[in-house]
Parts: structure tokens; C-alpha cells; sequence
């Protein structure tokens, strides 16, 4: 697991807007009945994602409140929408092949007063189950445009306000980012992990999952492919990771 941010001094100003309290090891963290979510699945999978949204979001923590968006079963959300959704939002994630940028561009950012509650963004996009954006370290697809990956987005949001921000750098298959964004949502809300602790323990547990296997069975080659620290390292966190669902 990895986090980051972009200095020391942003990374003290989050604390205090959290209203981090060292000696406790804590802080106000993320609202449990302020959570928002717009999930933009591939139709391949549309019954997981509703099943994700419909079914197990709700039973996750007692009193948590989502509002979302599923557009495979609704529409998809208009601007105002997007706004709506964010404003009244203590923690905001989202999933879909595209970008969250081609959904709901800067130019609509400009009033920062929706990011007022905003502490947390879970964003899962850029997904490609065709085409390789990574090979070997180094940048090949066309698809690769600098000013819409995900260190400008995690610079963006940071300065709207929100405290955390959790994203994956390149493009992956599409059932294994759903698989992360259900155990990361899993591990923070069920299990009450700070969400970079959530993120971390996913990767622990794929790592587990390849001892005592057959080094001919395909199930370990299918572990050591998704735990070689190229791919762990997709997901990181900006900001805070020391932030809990509460």
C-alpha cells in the first residue's frame, strides 16, 4: 500500500482540517450517513455492480447512509447530478471505464463550495480490459494523455478541499478494480479499517492466497500476476489514510 502527497505542508493542513489528534490516533474522519456513490459499470458487469450497490452496500455498517447513482439500472446522472451528489457527500466514490474528468470536467468545479463536505473520494476509472497502458514500467498506449491521469486529478481535488483521495494510476481490468472497490468499501465500512489500512489488507491477502499453492497450478500464476509490486502499486492514496468511516 502506498500514500502519498504532494508536500509536507498540504499534508499538515489535511490533519488539521480533519482535526487530527495525534496522541489518539484519530480524527473525525468520514460520515457514515454522508456517502455517495456513482457507479458506471461495463454491461458486462452489470449484475455485480447491482448486486454491489443494491444488496451488499446497505448491510455493510449499520446507519450508513448511501445515495447513488447505478447507471445501468437508472441513467446517467446530468451535472446537476454530479453536483449533488458531491455537495451532500462526506465520502464520494466512484467506478467506471471512463474517466471521471470526461464525466464531470474542471470548468464545472469551479464553485468550491460542493466540496465543503467532500473528505474522502474513492475514485476507480480509466479501465481498459483490452489493452496494456503499462509495460514494463514504461508508458506505451495512445490512450495516455498527461493532463487527465491521476496525479493532476489528486492535485485538483486536493485543493477543492477533500482530504483523501484514493486512485488507481493506470488502467486494469475492469472485474479486478470492482473486486478492490468492494473490499477497500468492505474493509472501512465492515470492518471499520482506516481506508489506507482497507487498501493495504486487500494486497496482503492476495499475497497470503499464493502460499502453500502448487508452483504449477495456474491459480498461483494467476496471484503472482496480480501481487508483482507493479500492479500492487496501481492504487495509492493522496492525503490522509488515517481516515475512518464513523
Amino acid at each position: 500500500m502506498l500514500s502519498r502527497d504532494f508536500n509536507l505542508h498540504m499534508y499538515m493542513q489535511r490533519l488539521k482540517a480533519l482535526g487530527h489528534q495525534a496522541e489518539l490516533h484519530n480524527n473525525r474522519g468520514v460520515a457514515k450517513d454522508a456517502l455517495s456513490y456513482i457507479i458506471d459499470p461495463p454491461s458486462s458487469l452489470n449484475q455485480p455492480a447491482q448486486t454491489l450497490a443494491e444488496v451488499e452496500l446497505p448491510k455493510m455498517l449499520s446507519g450508513a447512509d448511501w445515495k447513488g447513482i447505478l447507471t445501468s439500472t437508472q441513467h446517467s446522472p446530468s451535472v446537476g447530478e454530479w453536483q449533488e451528489r458531491i455537495s451532500k457527500a462526506s465520502m464520494f466514490a466512484y467506478y467506471s471505464m471512463t474517466c471521471l474528468l470526461h464525466k464531470f470536467p474542471p470548468a464545472l468545479i469551479a464553485d468550491l463550495s460542493i466540496f465543503s463536505k467532500c473528505r474522502a473520494m474513492v475514485i476507480f476509472d480509466r479501465m481498459n480490459s483490452y489493452k496494456t497502458l503499462v509495460d514494463r514500467s514504461v508508458v506505451t498506449s495512445r490512450h495516455f494523455v498527461p493532463s487527465e491521469q491521476p496525479m493532476q486529478e489528486a492535485i485538483l481535488f486536493s485543493l477543492c478541499g477533500v482530504q483523501t483521495i484514493i486512485t488507481n494510476h493506470w488502467a486494469t481490468k475492469p472485474e479486478d478494480n470492482l473486486e478492490l472497490f468492494e473490499q477497500l468499501l468492505r474493509g472501512s465500512l465492515t470492518d471499520g479499517l482506516y481506508l489506507g489500512a482497507a487498501l493495504g489488507r486487500h494486497w496482503a491477502q492476495l499475497a497470503q492466497g499464493v502460499e502453500g499453492v502448487d508452483p504449477d497450478d495456474p491459480a498461483r500464476r494467476e496471484y503472482e500476476v496480480k501481487t508483482r509490486s507493479l500492479f500492487r502499486h496501481n492504487t495509492c492514496t493522496y492525503g490522509v489514510p488515517l481516515v475512518r468511516i464513523v
